[in-house]
């Protein structure tokens, strides 16, 4: 296959171009961002949603999170699939979609928008194709600059779209002055550090995921926990280990697991657990604790300045850099698992770059 360079795979290629592409969609994305956000002020719509499917739809909900924590504003994020199941057609004029999606031609995500323009609704495609059908079908566009994405399972077209997201939040919080200036100015500030921080953390989490991918390639099942912002990540982490490794592989919010699927907790059930930095830390810390005494091999994805606090013969650990601000840690965290869910692949003999019974874009 055609593309590779230097790597085995086009999965593995892509995920160490990502702090390239994050870095393009930062310089490229924020113009359109802050356009956007003066155009169509959010405050201007009573319903703003967010669409999207599969991976694109673990990014919407991370972006979600974003709104809410920066711009103080209610998102409501729906799958494109159930789209018009769910948004009345009564919205109107008065409510915005974001429509996010790598190729801008997903089935789904095209009915999705092509239902919510007809209603009235003002359109906004996340992309990473210009000139696509979801570009001409939206008011408005931001790309996520990525470039081309060829293996099926998506991983430099995620990290961007959160980029392109977080960006989006950042520029209507400035715009509408829903966060003090200081906060925001660290924010901007942070997010520009990004891509050296997913750079580190392919560095430093490779060796560490590939040892545990010889552990674990035997496991029949893999469940992924993580709250805030990290629910999304537990969910995309798990979405790759089904499409690359054909593991079955659950993502939950922490203390959801809680409520009857620990009940399938058994001797050496290996459980990934993102671990907060601020808010909920202690909490995720006793819920894994008990995880533990279960029988669960309990994997964290923890920052280096976290490390002091685990016990690490309780706990193995993912070691990230050094800590980045909550809301951007899905773009960070996101990494060892793509590495993981790679590693797992070539381990069972399976070709990551093309899962055999999934395609790049969804048209039916």
């Amino acid at each position: 296959m055609s593309g590779k360079g230097s790597y085995s795979h086009l999965m593995l290629k892509e995920i160490h171009e990502q702090p390239e592409a994050i870095k393009r969609t930062l310089e490229k994305s924020t113009p359109d961002a802050k356009k956007l956000a003066e155009v169509y002020p959010l405050k201007n719509f009573d319903l703003i949603y967010i669409t999207g499917s599969g991976t694109s739809y673990h990014a919407g909900l991370a972006g979600q999170y974003a709104m809410a924590t920066i711009t103080k504003t209610f998102t409501s994020v729906i799958p494109s699939s159930e789209f018009k199941y769910w948004v009345p057609a009564s919205a109107g004029k008065k409510s915005m979609v974001f429509a996010v999606s790598q190729s801008g031609e997903s089935a789904d995500v095209l009915n999705a928008a092509s239902f919510a323009r007809d209603n009235g609704s003002t359109v906004v495609a996340i992309t990473n194709t210009p000139g696509s059908s979801l570009t001409k079908m939206a008011q408005s566009t931001i790309l996520i600059h990525a470039g081309e994405e060829k293996a099926v399972t998506a991983t430099k077209t995620y990290t961007s779209q959160l980029v392109a997201m977080f960006t989006l939040a950042l520029a209507s919080a400035e715009r509408e002055k829903t966060s003090d200036p200081v906060t925001l100015s660290n924010l901007r500030k942070t997010i520009q550090e990004v891509p050296r921080y997913v750079e580190e953390a392919i560095s430093l989490c490779d060796p560490q995921v590939d040892a545990l991918a010889d552990k674990l390639k035997s496991n029949k099942f893999i469940f992924l926990l993580g709250s805030g912002p990290n629910y999304a990540t537990s969910l995309e982490g798990a979405l790759k280990l089904k499409e690359s490794s054909e593991m079955v592989a659950e993502g939950f919010a922490t203390r959801e697991f809680i409520h009857g699927p620990m009940q399938l907790i058994s001797e050496g059930t290996p459980i990934i657990v993102f671990m907060p930095h601020a808010e909920g830390k202690e909490e995720t810390f006793r819920s894994v604790t008990n995880f533990r005494k279960l029988g669960a091999h309990v994997i964290l994805v923890t920052c280096f300045e976290e490390e002091n606090l685990v016990n690490e013969d309780l706990f193995e650990c993912i070691k990230v850099q050094s800590k980045v601000e909550e809301i951007f840690t899905p773009i960070v965290y996101i990494v060892p698992i793509q590495l993981f869910a790679f590693h797992v692949a070539i381990r069972k003999g399976l070709n990551p770059d093309r899962p055999e019974k999934l395609s790049k874009v969804v048209r039916f």
